[in-house]
């Protein structure tokens, strides 16, 4: 026999008719047939949660997909993305309709060509440099405050921030999903060897208070070949790295969740056992009347998450959150057991705007109905009791989502739609 955990908490539960809702039902109470009723009771944290906890540090931010810069973005954060060239020794071009190879003059210039994640960026103008780095650096390793850190060496920069030497181009960013930022042959200059030009520039922005997304990026040196007077393109972008400052807060504050980012951040969530838990009879029953939810069918089950503020490195562009059962093992770390695959996922796009000014009618809803059923199963054995929070798309995205937890005065509900039988009310 489980332990009854809801009896002695006593704490609200609201019960709301949702006659109408077919959509959070899927199962409508006209279709249940005649003697059955159907209703939605949602429960307040302390009814169904014990505990919850986050965890960081998933995947590292040579992983990114993205590339980016930002200068005091909120007053705080400034993100900075170096560059490795490749300066060719020879060049391949077409002349008089007849393919050539020659060894190369001169650099004359230069192009590097940004793709703006128009969805994640903005809003324009940004003004954007890019400037010669002065010292070399390790792309696995380098970060802020260091260049270099392997086994046997660690190096820091001698100017936090990639050693930034003179800045050899500009341009601003306005609109559109394509900023080009030409380089003259004085600027190009600085990297007319081949070390030079691998240890590379930086892209940074200049505009206060700014943030930007880009997709791609690429780079061509303009050179000309020995034997022609003629300018060609050449050479390329060998590598990137993004570096930022620290995170100041690097833990959540008590009863803040977070959910997604890079390095990504999962929330977990400590459910209680619910098979001997009360809940109200429903509309037109006796306040005093209750139910074990052991008897009623569970149609739909959603947890219910409240957004709060999550500071300049909030999530950039609309996401989804998915709701997974941790396989939790004897030995085994919570933060290294396995997961489930989803057992649901957020219906609506969460936008980033709910964690710049969070509304108190603005609630995430994860579909997690599987799950509850199984805690509220007697017959279950070994049901998982933690339940974790992951972005859809994990370490796709920089910034991450917040929310109330458990401690919080926002904190997760769990939105149940039920079916009764009218004879179980008999009591």
């Amino acid at each position: 026999m489980r332990r009854i955990w809801m009896a002695a908490l006593g704490l609200l539960m609201v019960v709301v008719v949702s006659c109408t809702e077919e959509g959070l039902t899927g199962v409508g109470a006209d279709l249940m047939g005649p003697g059955v009723r159907t209703f939605e009771v949602t429960l307040d944290a302390s009814r169904f949660l014990v505990r919850d906890t986050a965890f960081d540090r998933i995947g590292t931010l040579n992983d990114a997909v993205f590339h980016m810069a930002a200068h005091q973005f909120e007053g705080v954060l400034d993100a900075r993305t170096l560059l490795s060239l490749r300066r060719p020794l020879t060049v391949s071009y077409t002349m008089d309709d007849e393919a050539r190879t020659d060894t190369i003059a001169a650099l004359v210039g230069g192009t590097l060509t940004l793709v703006v994640d128009t969805i994640a960026s903005g809003p324009g103008p940004i003004d954007l440099e890019v400037l010669q780095v002065t010292e070399e650096w390790h792309r696995e390793s380098a970060t802020w405050t260091v260049r270099l850190d392997t086994a046997d060496l660690r190096e820091t920069w001698a100017t936090p921030g990639g050693s930034p030497g003179p800045v050899l181009g500009g341009g601003t960013w306005t609109s559109g999903d394509t900023l080009r930022i030409l380089m003259d042959s004085a600027a190009v200059a600085v990297w007319d060897d081949t070390a030079a030009a691998r240890v590379g520039g930086l892209v940074r922005v200049a505009s206060p208070d700014t943030r930007i997304f880009f997709e791609e990026m690429s780079f061509e040196f303009d050179v000309t070949p020995m034997d022609v007077d003629t300018v060609v393109t050449a050479g390329s972008l060998v590598s990137n790295k993004i570096i930022l400052t620290p995170e100041q807060d690097a833990e959540p504050a008590p009863g803040v969740l977070r959910v997604g980012g890079l390095p990504a951040w999962r929330s977990m969530l400590r459910f209680q056992a619910l098979d001997d838990a009360e809940i109200p009879c429903g509309p037109g029953e006796p306040a005093d009347c209750t139910i074990p939810v052991r008897d009623v069918t569970i149609n739909k089950a959603s947890l219910v998450l409240h957004p709060v503020l999550a500071g300049p490195r909030r999530v950039e562009q609309p996401m989804y959150i998915e709701g997974r059962a941790v396989l939790q093992g004897p030995g085994v770390t919570l933060v290294r057991a396995p997961l489930t695959p989803p057992i649901g996922t957020s219906t609506d796009p969460i936008m980033p705007s709910l964690f710049v000014a969070p509304a108190p009618d603005s609630p995430v809803q994860v579909p997690i109905t599987g799950y509850v059923r199984s805690h509220a199963d007697p017959d279950e054995q070994a049901v998982p009791l933690w339940l974790a929070l992951t972005a859809l798309g994990e370490r796709g995205q920089f910034g991450y989502a917040a929310f109330g937890g458990v401690e919080s005065d926002r904190p997760p509900r769990l939105r149940l739609m039920v079916s009764v039988p009218d004879q179980e009310l008999v009591r």
